[in-house]
């Protein structure tokens, strides 16, 4: 199997945008393979949150210039159930070299591991930060029958438990009995390390922060995010009344209606910008224009948003939840927080201090270059695959 082109199944509930990291980081680890001679394909749900992406079904597709399956999603949004899921995977697993599994508590997951198990086709999880502490905690009830009925054996039987951190595995693996880990970082589209707009571009685009210095948030609007604490930090610093805080996201209605009334009720409500969804060269130009990126949350197994905006030249504020802090912390590429408490101080320092700004996003764009692209990544990942496909 050494050196032949190989061919990988990838299997993930889902691909749509509002799904973030895990959706994206899929389809770019996919055009990687292709690009290196390899043949990536991919199984999913049409799943786009309460709704359904417009794809085809039961064919294979182009999508985002990645071949797809798509098959409905049926019964709500957390399991994704779709059914013929399983009897096509039954059928055509042995079409493949080795499957990558993205999730753990989905029933793409489970069915993926066990057409693998039963065609003795080698398999990847990579848990998605489902397997951490706090996130066992949610629905634990249902996430404990299901580790009981199939998953442990699912994690202890896969040739390799794929983890994004070091921090990820060791939360992981904390008392728990599961297959070999291996850490393979994630990696960002290098678009980010080059594409940069023109000043009139931006202002016709973006008028509402022309000419302002912002804070960014970007990403999907949920709980764990910590969004709330964000606008009321926000509301506390002291720098110049021009400074802005943008966030740029979508989710559930009624919790992006509850950060706008949090937004409404702040001092600074005027100068709180909400925005939806941002893609492609828009979401770069946000990115780049910005004064500082920051993400704080419960739980990120890595942080894509973060990473892009290290390779943007941004510095970064983010806390212990956010898994790339270990990097950050040791590349000093911008700030970490121990307490939710810290968030206003530490915001109120970054942006009186905008040499130290510059000199931290510089360094945090030296670390993505060295660690954190696909020209990297995909040559670690093809290093994996042959190690899973040569003790078949």
């Amino acid at each position: 199997m050494q050196g032949s082109a190989l061919k990988i199944l990838h299997v993930i509930p889902a691909v749509a945008p509002i799904y973030g990291g895990p959706s994206k980081l899929v389809l770019e680890m996919c055009s990687a393979l292709n690009h290196k001679g390899h043949q990536s394909e991919i199984v999913t749900s049409s799943a786009d949150g309460q709704g359904s992406l417009n794809q085809p079904l039961h064919k294979f597709v182009d999508y985002q210039g990645v071949r797809c399956l798509f098959f409905a999603r049926k019964f709500g949004e957390g399991f994704k159930y779709a059914p013929g899921m399983s009897a096509w995977l039954r059928q055509n697993v042995t079409d493949y070299d080795l499957v990558h599994i993205h999730g753990v508590f989905s029933w793409s997951s489970i069915v993926a591991s066990k057409a693998c198990l039963a065609r003795s086709i080698p398999y990847l999880v990579r848990p998605l930060g489902s397997l951490d502490p706090w996130s066992l905690k949610r629905k634990s009830l249902q996430k404990k029958l299901l580790t009981w009925l199939w998953v442990e054996q699912m994690l202890q039987r896969a040739s390799r438990v794929h983890y994004t951190s070091a921090r990820e595995q060791r939360e992981a693996e904390r008392g728990r009995n599961i297959g070999e880990g291996v850490v393979l970082p994630a990696a960002i589209d290098t678009r980010y390390l080059e594409y940069e707009p023109s000043p009139d571009w931006f202002s016709k685009n973006f008028p509402a922060l022309s000419c302002s210095q912002y804070i960014l948030f970007l990403g999907r609007l949920v709980p764990k995010k910590k969004l709330e604490n964000l606008i009321e930090a926000f509301g506390r610093i002291q720098v110049n009344d021009g400074l802005k805080l943008v966030i740029a996201g979508t989710g559930a209605p009624e919790y992006c209606e509850k950060l706008r009334a949090l937004a409404r009720s702040s001092s600074a409500v005027q100068r709180i910008v909400f925005m939806d969804w941002v893609e492609g060269g828009a979401k770069t130009a946000l990115i780049r224009n910005c004064s500082l990126f920051v993400l704080i949350s419960e739980n990120e197994n890595f942080g894509i948003a973060v990473a892009e905006a290290m390779a943007c030249g941004r510095a970064v504020v983010v806390n212990h939840g956010v898994y790339l802090c270990d990097h950050i912390l040791e590349n000093q590429s911008g700030w970490v927080i121990d307490k939710d408490t810290e968030l206003a101080a530490v915001l109120d320092s970054a942006m009186q201090n905008k040499a130290e700004r510059q000199q931290r996003g510089a360094r945090g764009r030296g670390l993505v270059k060295q660690c954190f692209t696909w020209d990297r990544v995909v040559m670690q990942l093809e290093h994996l695959y042959r190690d899973c496909t040569d003790s078949k």
